[in-house]
């Protein structure tokens, strides 16, 4: 088994084959890495944020995942170009933002914060080491 913390950053076309490239990635590396438990969970969320990511938009996305085998915890953000913060949405409001009620009930923890060209919006699986 993997011992060591895996990081990768992945730049993201603004096209609807990152959404694959997403999923693909982040499965690729917890299967190598032995986070097989997160697979499900990780590629959905992964996949709602990338897609996000694309929807809002008019420029690709940076994918960032942090996963570490000992501790089993998992980090994934996805950096655009949107200052605009993203909200969970009632649903008798309408269409759309049901992807975050779906990454808010699934995650061990999510959010967003305002960058320098925009914001990120991550979310963690499993229990934060004091110091990933």
């Amino acid at each position: 088994m993997e011992t060591k913390a895996i990081r990768f950053t992945l730049p993201l076309a603004h096209d609807a084959r990152s959404v694959k490239a997403a999923r693909t990635a982040i499965n690729e590396h917890l299967v190598a890495s032995s986070g097989t438990q997160f697979i499900s969970d990780a590629v959905l969320l992964t996949s709602e944020l990338v897609t996000n990511a694309l929807t809002h938009t008019l420029d690709g996305c940076q994918l960032q995942f942090y996963f570490d085998p000992v501790a089993r915890f998992l980090r994934v953000d996805v950096h655009d170009s949107s200052s605009v913060q993203p909200a969970i949405v009632n649903r008798a409001a309408g269409a759309g933002g049901l992807g975050l009620r779906l990454v808010d009930g699934s995650s061990t923890a999510w959010g967003s914060a305002p960058t320098p060209t925009g914001k990120s919006v991550w979310f963690e699986l499993g229990n934060r080491p004091e110091h990933p």
